[in-house]
């Protein structure tokens, strides 16, 4: 991998967290799209590469165990969050229950929701060793006026964990909506969205999964998708059938503008096969950042 990245070749890059360095495959299938789209026109490079776009959404289904139809591409992880929650229907005393680890932009979108709607967040605090306090979710997703929960699958800062499985058990058994923000965790473990039984997840592409700046995918579960009443569509996403009627899409694709990064969709597909291809479900990237992780930590200790 380190060969397939040219990067690697000019420095050590230890901010994967942040943007990694993308694999020469990635780059220049990026590079080689707008190319074409200045020879030959954005429009009709698009009718051209139809199967080369198509191709993320079979990528990423594999990648998450879920229906094709289930995915949607988006500029950035939080943006397919901001689309999906807002979208869920919240009214005065509607409980949203979250972690103190969530990410900050996750926040504002739960402020927003109690400053617009009168929803209530609720953080769940961390138990003795740090981790999240599971006896306390267990109590606020039994509230009746418990809404959805929004879980950081890994947050920024710390290393810590979710246990998303357990979290999405004790969503079930309440039949509350499970969202769930695994950017850091998507492309270094694998993810699972039937094991973790989540109705929504997020992931952005430039992190793990080593594609290009301004992409992400998000999750929908067709199970779940009618109970959302998107924030905004346009003739991608709904279908205009009279001047006084509109059908939305079928699927997570609903979520989508017609106007898109394309070069961007096709290089994040390549990214997420490039992942698959060295083992991303079966856990062997995730066995080597363990391992690199303990030795880095151990340099330290040495020091």
């Amino acid at each position: 991998a380190r060969e397939e990245t040219r990067g690697c070749c000019k420095q050590i890059h230890l901010n994967n967290a942040g943007a990694s360095l993308l694999p020469s495959t990635v780059v220049d299938a990026y590079v080689a799209y707008i190319k074409q789209e200045e020879d030959e026109g954005g429009y009709e490079v698009e009718a051209r590469r139809r199967g080369d776009l198509e191709a993320f959404y079979s990528a990423t289904a594999e990648l998450l165990n879920c229906q094709e139809d289930e995915v949607a591409f988006v500029e950035s992880a939080s943006r397919g969050w901001a689309l999906a929650l807002y979208s869920l229907p919240l009214k005065q005393g509607d409980r949203i229950i979250t972690s103190a680890a969530d990410y900050g932009s996750n926040f504002i979108s739960f402020l927003q929701a109690r400053d617009k709607w009168g929803a209530e967040i609720v953080v769940i605090d961390d138990d003795a060793r740090g981790d999240l306090d599971m006896d306390m979710l267990r109590c606020e997703a039994a509230n009746a006026r418990a809404r959805v929960i929004c879980m950081t699958h890994i947050p920024t800062g710390g290393g810590r964990i979710i246990d998303a499985k357990i979290v999405g058990e004790i969503a079930e058994q309440n039949e509350v909506p499970f969202f769930l923000d695994a950017c850091q965790s998507v492309g270094m473990m694998q993810v699972d969205v039937l094991e973790y039984k989540c109705q929504v997840l997020t992931a952005t592409g430039r992190k793990f999964l080593r594609g290009p700046r301004g992409t992400g995918l998000l999750y929908i579960s067709n199970s779940f998708i009618d109970q959302l009443d998107p924030v905004m569509l346009d003739q991608h996403g709904a279908l205009l059938t009279s001047e006084h009627a509109f059908t939305p899409r079928i699927g997570a694709r609903r979520f989508e503008m017609w106007e898109s990064n394309c070069a961007g969709k096709v290089a994040l597909g390549i990214a997420i096969r490039y992942a698959l291809s060295y083992g991303i479900n079966s856990g062997a990237i995730e066995k080597t950042v363990v391992a690199l992780a303990a030795y880095l930590r151990s340099g330290f200790e040495i020091r």
